[in-house]
């Protein structure tokens, strides 16, 4: 009987030793990485040291780090003073259930999950999870420590231990983005769960979380912390009183609050490598701590010498301050010899009189002066200008232009819109210069684009400016017939005709009558408008006019004839063109998209072109895509033209 006796009083005196001595709140501090993440040339990740004694500090000065067993430059810095560390983020998850209404352990567990909240940087997101029949979010994370603190005193412990299902939400909630902790507390082993212990540890696990368990107290509950510790790669600690459990919760501060951020830089010349052994250490206060982990090596990509000249050369908007000022000075220039071109400020007192001559000199009274005024005045400059520009275009090229002039009503010559299109291609030039940083191949386009506007804009003019002309006939004609239905002679008629019509068709009949007094024919001054504004309609109009002079009859009645044809042709023409109006907005939508998509890249994305502009290949198929395109333009406008 007393041999029997005596196992037991051993094994009784071993569990009493177990309950009634404190376990010591952490052992002694080691280090843990975490959130390892690789990116060419660079390697970072969050160190901390667990267990850390009141007072002691991590040291980032100190960090040393071997990456595949070789020594690597290293930078280190608390997480939160690092521009560059990931958010930070902790679950507290408490247990609620009944066992944790006796004694003082629910107010105990209070105090300390207060404890670690006040012990940790304010940057740190902290929710809180509870677990009883079941668990529930009761505050979600937020840098709110007022709230979280309502959140802790309204605990109610009541009902069975869901631990799993506690765990399984608190890592679902805490999402999948920056540093992620879990500080797991509880009393008694699970009940209740509808979570697996497998299915549990899994979720830990795979998640990336880092989960530190508190158990209160020696129960069963140890081994299933212990097992969720193990796949978070954390710790479980057991407290047994008061002061224990806030020691244990006042370490898990420190260990937050000296979580350092560390960047490694990988030497030029390593091997990629899938999983290189990361091992990194520093010190704690007369302590050092270590831990060890894998990473993924990706050199930094070699700099090529295209790339270093590339790096040297000024590029951009904002490079060198006279890059700036020759932008803006040429700029200036150009617009303002565009300003003088097209308004004529510069030399007021010689404007009118050159108009005169200009007007003279182009009806073939009097012949071009050798110092004739220019629409930018009368200096010497100017005229030599224009007179070099004269020797480029001349002969049929310049009655070509003269005439599109004269029918876009622009109070300039041949030579003289040239050197418009001269200036508007230097400032464009030197503003797509300006921003591109003088790029070779976009410069030469926006110089292109800047000698395309003027054109454009003038041959936009000159339609705008027939079309309305066409359109103002059918009325000139029934002016045209009523005076001279009252007994007027066709001269008068053309000037009741001026004095009653708008531009365009009042400033063509005023010249026509104005060349007519200085000695040309009516039928040839009327012929020229003809000409000029490209109308068969009233070429037909200046025919039936010069077989009236010439073998009479009632012209009156003729030209009441033509303005009826002709209206009822203009209402059957606006009603064409209200038919293909979609058809002519889809070709120019079409056509214009591919542009513009190309300039909203040029301006956020310029390297997405790159290819396209620094390779033959990409040359050629702008080539290929641009003819395409015109092709198919063409092929549209063509469809919906429908003449009249």
């Amino acid at each position: 009987m007393n041999d029997m006796r005596v196992p037991f009083l051993v094994a009784a005196a071993a569990v009493s030793m177990v309950l009634l001595s404190p376990a010591p709140a952490m052992a002694a501090p080691e280090g843990r990485i975490q959130q390892v993440e690789s990116t060419p040339g660079q390697v970072t990740f969050l160190l901390s040291a667990p267990g850390l004694a009141p007072g002691q500090t991590v040291d980032p000065a100190s960090i040393a780090v071997t990456l595949d067993g070789q020594s690597v430059p290293a930078t280190a810095q608390f997480s939160g003073e690092s521009a560059t560390a990931p958010d930070r983020t902790t679950m507290l998850v408490l247990d609620a259930s009944g066992s944790m209404g006796e004694g003082n352990k629910m107010s105990s567990a209070k105090d300390a999950a207060k404890t670690y909240l006040a012990g940790i940087p304010a940057d740190v997101k902290v929710g809180v999870v509870t677990f009883a029949d079941d668990a529930k979010v009761v505050v979600a994370p937020t840098t709110d420590r007022a709230a979280v603190n309502a959140a802790i005193d309204g605990i109610v412990p009541l009902g069975s231990t869901a631990l799993y299902d506690a765990t399984d939400l608190a890592v679902k909630t805490l999402g999948t983005e920056g540093s992620r902790n879990i500080v797991l507390l509880s009393d008694g082993k699970d009940e209740g769960s509808t979570v697996t212990p497998e299915a549990a540890a899994k979720t830990v696990k795979d998640s990336g979380v880092t989960l530190d368990a508190v158990s209160l107290g020696a129960g069963d509950q140890a081994n299933q912390l212990a097992v969720l510790a193990t796949a978070g790669g954390g710790s479980m600690v057991t407290a047994t009183d008061a002061a224990g459990l806030a020691s244990v919760f006042e370490s898990a501060a420190r260990s937050v609050t000296n979580e350092v951020a560390v960047t490694v830089t990988v030497p030029a010349g390593t091997e990629a490598s899938e999983l290189a052994p990361l091992t990194a250490t520093v010190r704690a206060g007369s302590e050092t701590v270590t831990d060890s982990a894998v990473a993924q090596v990706i050199p930094a990509p070699v700099a090529t010498t295209s790339d270093l000249v590339a790096a040297d050369e000024p590029n951009g908007l904002f490079t060198n301050w006279w890059v700036m000022l020759l932008a803006l000075v040429g700029i200036f220039v150009a617009l303002f010899g565009i300003a003088n071109l097209a308004l004529g400020t510069v030399d007021p007192s010689g404007r009118k009189d050159g108009r005169i001559n200009r007007r003279l000199t182009d009806a073939g009274v009097i012949e071009a002066e050798a110092h004739e005024s220019t629409r930018f005045g009368d200096s010497a400059a100017m005229r030599q200008a224009i007179s070099v520009t004269s020797k480029v275009v001349k002969g049929t090229k310049a009655d070509q232009l003269d005439s599109l002039l004269q029918a876009a009503g622009a109070p300039l010559r041949a030579a003289e819109w040239i050197t418009v299109q001269a200036f508007t291609a230097v400032a464009f030039g030197v503003l797509g210069g300006f921003l591109t940083g003088f790029d070779p191949l976009f410069t030469v386009l926006f110089v292109v684009f800047g000698a395309l506007v003027p054109w454009l804009v003038l041959r936009a003019r000159a339609s705008k400016r027939r079309a309305t002309f066409y359109q103002q006939l059918p009325d000139t004609m029934q002016l045209m017939a009523g005076g001279l239905s009252a007994g007027y002679s066709l001269p008068q008629a053309l000037d009741a005709v001026a004095r009653e019509s708008q531009d365009p068709m009042k400033g063509e009949i005023q010249r026509a009558l104005t060349e007519s007094r200085i000695g040309v024919p009516i039928e040839d001054a009327l012929e020229a408008v003809a000409v000029r504004m490209e109308s068969k309609d009233f070429h037909w109009v200046v025919m039936a006019i010069s077989m009236n002079r010439k073998i009479g009859g009632n012209l009156a009645d003729v030209l009441r004839t033509v303005g009826d044809t002709l209206r009822e042709r203009e209402r059957l023409r606006r009603h064409v063109q209200a038919l293909s109006a979609e058809g002519r907005w889809s070709a120019w939508i079409l056509g214009a998209i591919p542009f513009f998509f190309t300039g909203y890249l040029f301006l956020v994305q310029p390297e997405y072109l790159a290819v396209l502009t620094t390779t033959s290949l990409g040359l050629a198929l702008i080539a290929a895509g641009l003819t395409g395109l015109a092709i198919g333009i063409f092929v549209m406008f063509k469809l919906i033209k429908i003449e009249v």
